[in-house]
């Protein structure tokens, strides 16, 4: 690919291979380099890219991000709406130690912190903001540009702070989570979850088998590209109206190339270039069906009725014949103990009843049966209800 310089054209950094070419003329000014994790840009001849490393150098490299994974115009919503994305940038800004803040202009500008702990002010411009740990603070100013949050830690779970309107994941078993805005975001190279949260967003799927999150709460319609039919599920949380495929078969409908699924109240979620007979019940996680289910037990544990021994009260530790295991036959190692026992497993905590493992007191361990190795065996704590 061949980037042209031009009037506010030389140095701009492409998107996901795309070159930016407004206002272009025929002077080339460098090359990109393929899809790899580095791209080489050539510089311009005003040496107008403001890197702090080897300005003076012909030509520098470029950390790859995937700043878009089409071309502008074609990331829409739910409800066709473009959703706008991150401009190239113009200014870096790295953290070297936990606890620094950095402060961006009202350029387009770029953060890189991989030591976590530090807090990254936004300027008003167009950034983008590398992350490696959740215990950076990140504050964007309202009215500012267009955002873009980058994890890359494996397994990360990120939640898009007010004001960043995008999200891009960047390696396996990662959870990004949107905002109340219309955002965009794009999976990575694992299995990863994806919630748009509120909003009218544009979820595009990775490469691995993704879970796409769509909650009855959320006001908004969603569309999903790249949906892998072979691999990837939406997970239709908290609604009333899905139980089965069946039910979701009758909210879905062609419209075009794309297949769209009734959510209600004026709520869809749109498959991009699917049609409705690919889809099938392996692509759904749906809720539950609680219909012609009764409860038959239930306990807030405002208050914990016991006793010390556990013989007596609304809970207990002992058995309907008092023992505190069951039959050796049955195979079972744990013991239910309590506060007699010297190890008293359970605490309540604000209506939370905890039950934690440990180890009871050695006159105690003869009643395990374990055989010669129960001194290195974990006794469990368990509860009966009366």
């Amino acid at each position: 690919m061949t980037l042209t310089s031009g009037v506010n054209a030389c140095g701009r950094l492409p998107r996901h291979g795309v070159a930016d070419k407004a206002n272009h003329s025929s002077s080339t000014i460098g090359t990109i380099a393929g899809e790899d994790d580095h791209e080489t840009v050539w510089e311009c001849g005003n040496g107008s890219w403001p890197l702090a490393q080897n300005r003076a150098a012909t030509r520098f490299s470029v950390p790859h991000v995937n700043y878009l994974p089409t071309t502008a115009n074609s990331i829409r919503n739910g409800l066709g709406q473009v959703l706008p994305v991150t401009q190239a940038p113009d200014h870096w800004l790295s953290a070297t130690a936990a606890g620094q803040v950095l402060t961006g202009n009202n350029g387009n500008d770029v953060f890189w912190d991989f030591t976590g702990g530090d807090a990254l002010i936004l300027g008003t411009g167009s950034n983008t903001i590398n992350l490696q740990s959740t215990t950076d603070t990140v504050t964007a100013p309202s009215g500012g540009g267009v955002n873009t949050a980058v994890i890359w830690t494996w397994g990360m779970a990120y939640t898009l702070p007010t004001n960043v309107q995008n999200l891009t994941l960047k390696n396996p078993g990662q959870t990004g989570i949107g905002n109340l805005r219309n955002i965009i975001i794009i999976g990575g190279t694992g299995n990863d979850t994806i919630d748009g949260g509120g909003g009218s967003d544009a979820l595009i799927a990775g490469t691995g088998a993704d879970v796409f999150v769509i909650r009855v709460s959320y006001s908004g319609s969603d569309s999903i590209t790249g949906f892998k039919l072979a691999f990837d599920r939406v997970e239709l949380a908290g609604f009333t109206k899905f139980h089965s495929f069946a039910d979701v078969t009758a909210a879905l409908t062609q419209i075009g190339s794309d297949a769209v699924l009734f959510l209600g109240s004026g709520n869809n979620l749109v498959f991009r270039n699917q049609a409705t007979s690919g889809l099938s019940a392996s692509n759904f996680q749906l809720p539950e069906n609680l219909a012609g289910l009764h409860q038959t037990f239930g306990a807030e544990f405002e208050l914990f009725t016991s006793s010390p021994d556990g013989s007596s009260g609304v809970w207990r530790t002992s058995l309907a014949h008092g023992g505190r295991t069951l039959a050796a036959s049955s195979g079972e190692t744990e013991y239910y103990n309590d506060a007699s026992t010297g190890a008293n497993p359970f605490s309540l905590v604000a209506g939370v009843l905890g039950i934690a493992a440990r180890l009871a007191t050695r006159p105690w361990r003869r009643h395990l049966e374990l055989g010669s190795d129960h001194d290195r065996k974990v006794v469990f704590a368990a509860l009966r209800h009366f």
